[in-house]
Parts: structure tokens; sequence; C-alpha cells
């Protein structure tokens, strides 16, 4: 999606920003807001080819005169300062239901915010989440993919799993059966 978007927009028009994140649930200690934002700003300003505004840089000066390191405000504001300038930009979270619970309701507040400019959201998550983003978002336009794994697929994988397994002597036929169904029956609704 990201490689479309850059393709489709960014390489047509300089005025437009990407940034993206990959949440993983085992990364929540360096997945916190402010890496996230710092992640986003770094993304939005390099992505888009038009020079950083002069409010940034200003910004900037002033934090590093006063303690060197940024809040998740000060990132904030710099956000803002570039979207302001963008023509559109697009802020894409895959698997947003993988962020610590708190990290994820926060950024969902800040998306809020971004989104209320010029900044289209692309949001990916299992389904429990689902509720939290419209909450927290309360978009006016939302368009919704489900997309689900049947048993036959989940099979399929398991099985070219095994096979391409690098010890295939400690597989027996039996075991990769019993693996094969437990993890099949189990997996409906993931």
């Amino acid at each position: 999606m990201i490689d479309d978007l850059n393709n489709r927009f960014c390489k047509v028009d300089p005025n437009i920003g990407i940034a993206c994140l990959y949440a993983d649930y085992k990364d929540q200690n360096n997945q916190t807001l402010v890496r996230i934002l710092e992640s986003f700003l770094h993304q939005l300003l390099t992505t888009a080819l038009i020079p950083i505004p002069d409010g940034v840089i200003k910004k900037l000066n002033d934090i590093k005169q006063r303690n060197g390191k940024p809040g998740s405000e000060d990132i904030l504001a710099l956000l803002k300062i570039r979207l302001q300038q963008l023509k559109c930009a697009f802020i894409c979270i895959d698997a947003v239901d993988e962020l610590d619970p708190r990290v994820q309701q926060q950024l969902l507040d800040v998306l809020k915010e971004l989104g209320t400019n010029n900044a289209s959201i692309f949001l990916t998550g299992r389904g429990h989440i689902e509720s939290e983003v419209q909450k927290r978002l309360q978009v006016l336009q939302q368009y919704k993919i489900t997309i689900s794994a049947s048993k036959e697929d989940i099979q399929e994988f398991l099985e070219q799993q095994i096979k391409d397994d690098l010890n295939p002597d400690a597989m027996t036929e039996a075991l990769a059966k019993d693996i094969i169904v437990t993890i099949t029956e189990k997996s409906q609704g993931m």
C-alpha cells in the first residue's frame, strides 16, 4: 500500500507526504507515543520533496535551547506545521491493536487531531479494536474492509510451513496433522 501511495501521489506531486508504522507487540517498549510521532515527523519531512518549513526549524532550535529533548506536545506541534505546508498526507498504521493499550489510546487521540488537517488516516487491526477506533477518532468518512482467512487458507499455509521446515526429520506425519488440525480449529476469527 505504501509503495502504491508513493507511486500514485508522491512521485507526481512533491507536496504530498507519507508516514507509516508497523505496530509490533514484541516491540512495545520502543513504540512509545513520542517515538511514533518522531518517526511520523521524520517521514513527513523526508517523503515530501519541498523545503522544511521555517516554523519547524525555529521550533527545533527552541527545543534544543530549552533542553534538547522534545516531548509529545513539541512533536505534535511540529507535525501540525508540516501538515499545514503539505497539500495532503497519508498516515498508515498496520496492526494498531498490537500497541500498548495506553499508547494506542494516546495515538488515536493524536490522529483525531491530525486528521482534522489534511491527513488521511489508514489503520489495520483485528476486529476488537474497531469500537475503540470509532470512539476515539469519531470519523466522518470511514471505509472498512474485513479480511479473514478460511480454514483452507490456514491449513494450506501450515502445510507449506511444515514442508519448508529446515529440520524435516523432527516432524512425524501424525504430529504434522495434529498441529494443522489444532491451529486451524483455534484460529477461526483471527
